[in-house]
């Protein structure tokens, strides 16, 4: 039998709210220092992403890179409830993921993100005095918080639309979150605290300084093709006007974050690793 080219470990990481789970995928061997810390999307898109979080890892790890995925407080199989975060919580989630990477022995980690993820990984500006971010890989970033919570409302609407229930607003349900209640939105609560935190973040403000470690963005369209989306290459030349580092990727396939069933974007895996392998220096 054939050997498998990684390992799968589950652990369990002591974050500053209660218990996150991470799920480890290793090389058989240890090509170098560099890790990878995969940041899942918000809400319903981090469930329909992590099959292709998981074929990620494996890539990543048959390619020699040490992966860890983690559930921040709330989510998945970590400690919390989803009510209970906020965006410093998940902050300090993430600091935790980097330092129990440091402790696998990496001294460098790139951050793979994913949707939401990327506003969550733009806030990182410092590492554990051992680790060091070696750059960021954005997969269909969310840009401004404020228009992801508008969408993330509407999917409410849609829900109480499909099932006859008490018409509502996007307007009425901001408004119900700045007097201090919280919204369900499929099944998520989603408080007002989160709301408003959210509602702040903007990714090109971010991420804006020459001292930025390199980003590359990823661009998922089924239609393929080079030419970039107005928003994406407003982004892009956003940040390359404030010296950042910074490629940008067309990458064909589906958008697997919106549907309910399984879609993959396979020619992701390859452009990703590529790009981690790039910005360790190895390329």
């Amino acid at each position: 039998m054939t050997e498998s080219p990684y390992r799968l470990r589950a652990s369990f990481l002591s974050g500053s709210r209660g218990l996150l789970f991470g799920l480890w995928v290793l090389p058989q061997e240890n090509r170098g220092s560099t890790g990878v810390l995969l940041v899942p999307p918000f809400a319903e898109e981090m469930n329909r992403s992590r099959h292709m979080l998981s074929l990620q890892a494996r890539a990543l790890a048959e390619a020699g890179f040490r992966t860890l995925i983690l559930d921040l407080f709330g989510t998945g199989d970590s400690a919390g409830e989803f009510a209970e975060a906020s965006v410093e919580t998940w902050l300090r989630d993430l600091s935790t993921g980097l330092s129990a990477l440091s402790d696998e022995g990496c001294t460098c980690v790139v951050i793979v993100a994913v949707r939401f993820g990327a506003l969550l990984a733009s806030r990182l500006a410092v590492a554990t005095a051992s680790t060091r971010i070696g750059g960021f890989v954005l997969w269909q970033p969310v840009q401004t918080g404020s228009a992801f919570m508008t969408q993330f409302l509407r999917l409410r609407l849609a829900a109480d639309l499909a099932t006859g229930g008490q018409s509502i607003t996007v307007k009425g349900l901001q408004e119900e979150l700045c007097q201090g209640r919280s919204v369900d939105v499929g099944g998520y609560e989603l408080s007002p605290r989160l709301y408003a935190d959210i509602q702040a973040m903007k990714l090109s403000g971010e991420m804006s300084s020459p001292a930025q470690p390199p980003v590359t963005l990823m661009e998922i369209s089924a239609k393929g093709g080079v030419e970039l989306s107005p928003v994406m290459r407003s982004l892009r030349d956003r940040w390359v006007d404030h010296g950042v580092q910074v490629t940008v990727r067309k990458i064909e396939g589906d958008p697997f974050w919106q549907t309910p069933e399984i879609t993959l974007a396979p020619a992701l895996f390859g452009s990703t690793v590529e790009a981690v392998r790039h910005m360790e220096g190895v390329i």
